[in-house]
């Protein structure tokens, strides 16, 4: 299923020459309590974005962009701490994951069933 969920995000969620299919993405306000202690989610295929997303770089912010490259890559020396693999990018793509047009799609290609729509939660 795995590899069918990243061939279904860089799809569109979509086979052949189909066009993509659209989700939305919304900024939410410091104000909205859904974002509290979190930095996305998602509900009925729209991603919504959170303040702590945007401005808690600490945290979020920590990518590979930021780290020299050389001939070891971009690997730090142990101890290796879970938290200094979390970027943007990770964030992006896992509520990607959560949208029902990329989750029909994969869920299709994994079983060799032609698309349906479903609804997720």
């Amino acid at each position: 299923m795995v590899p069918n969920m990243f061939k279904s995000i860089l799809s569109g969620g979509v086979s052949g020459n189909k066009a993509p299919k659209k989700f939305d993405n919304v900024c939410l306000a410091e104000e909205d309590q859904r974002c509290e202690n979190t930095f996305a989610f998602v509900e009925h295929d729209t991603i919504y974005w959170c303040p702590l997303f945007f401005t808690d770089h600490a945290t979020v912010r920590y990518d590979l962009s930021a780290k020299e490259f050389d001939a070891k890559g971009w690997c730090t020396p142990p101890p290796h701490i879970i938290g200094h693999l979390f970027s943007t990018d990770h964030t992006a793509l896992h509520e990607m994951t959560h949208l029902s047009l990329i989750i029909s799609h994969a869920l299709a290609l994994s079983i060799g069933e032609p698309e349906t729509e479903i609804m997720v939660a």
